[in-house]
């Protein structure tokens, strides 16, 4: 198998070009109540930490890694073409959909980067790895693995713009398999680096392109569209067979939890393949104190400066 590709999303909230194109456009009655809040693209330097921990556990040295940015490019980032990509939303994403500000809708076109693996691994810039990467952290028995939460939801809840847009997420792929294959998966996909099957995308993409359409069109994250890559997908290759479902080896906490430090000391102690560090933190000016733990956290869990960063 060819070495497997790393896809990463990041946006800038912070820069003023970008606010203002957003700006000009807005959230619509389908839209989820947080989906235009601070949190939701702020920059807290995850990337940074993210690319440190690649260097640092990833299963192969050098991987190619695909950073996808709205014409935005970190200013502490190495761009040593070798190192990273800079791959901007139009050079994937037909121009009728742009812009957007929805990850989910984003997510839908990664597959469509040009000379991406066959296999990759997405991730949003809120997750890193947090032990050294092996094969086996990625397949099982030639299955790739699929990480879900072990809390369950009920599958016939109402869907609705109040609720956690996981929870809706979980509530439409869980309807979807049992629909589809009679199968019930009442456990929501958990907020980790993700393993993509390029060709299984493409395929799904041609058996069901009302339900890419419809995630596609949504400028804002939309309570009753599907997540595609991150709840769908996972729970209809497992259903059939081509995923392997893990509970474990994945940690997620908020940001503004209030066991926040209890959580940072968990990670320290423990090894995960992924954990993810949410900014839930909704319109919190961004020199709140979680932040500066957040950063401080960082710091001694990844303090050394990576190759993908500028060396000044």
């Amino acid at each position: 198998m060819r070495d497997i590709d790393i896809v990463i999303t990041w946006v800038d909230g912070n820069d003023v070009n970008w606010l203002n194109k957003k700006d000009k456009h807005s959230p619509n009655k389908k839209s989820i109540k947080t989906a235009d809040v601070k949190g939701r693209f702020r920059d807290n330097q995850e990337l940074k930490y993210l690319l440190r921990s690649i260097e640092k556990n990833f299963i192969t040295e050098e991987p190619n890694i695909f950073i996808v940015v709205d014409k935005q490019i970190p200013d502490w980032i190495n761009k040593d073409k070798d190192k990273v990509k800079i791959i901007n939303h139009n050079d994937f994403i037909p121009n009728k959909y742009l812009p957007l500000f929805s990850s989910r809708a984003i997510e839908t076109f990664i597959h469509r980067i040009p000379n991406i693996s066959d296999f990759f691994i997405y991730l949003n810039d809120d997750c890193f790895f947090n032990k050294k990467i092996e094969y086996n952290d990625l397949f099982f028995n030639g299955k790739a693995i699929m990480h879900f939460e072990k809390n369950k939801i009920n599958i016939n809840d109402d869907i609705s713009v109040s609720n956690f847009a996981n929870i809706n997420a979980g509530i439409l792929a869980s309807q979807f398999i049992y629909k589809k294959f009679n199968i019930t998966n009442k456990h929501l996909t958990a907020h980790s680096p993700k393993l993509i099957d390029k060709k299984f995308i493409f395929e799904l993409e041609k058996k069901e392109p009302d339900i890419f359409e419809k995630t596609r069109i949504g400028k804002f994250r939309e309570y009753d569209s599907h997540s595609i890559i991150a709840s769908l997908y996972p729970h209809i290759y497992t259903a059939i067979g081509k995923g392997e479902v893990n509970f474990n080896d994945v940690f997620y906490m908020g940001n503004n939890d209030t066991d926040a430090v209890k959580k940072y000391k968990h990670i320290l102690d423990n090894k995960h393949y992924g954990v993810c560090i949410n900014d839930t933190s909704d319109n919190k000016p961004s020199d709140d104190e979680i932040f500066k733990l957040q950063k401080r956290f960082y710091e001694s869990m990844f303090p050394i400066k990576s190759k993908y960063e500028n060396l000044n």
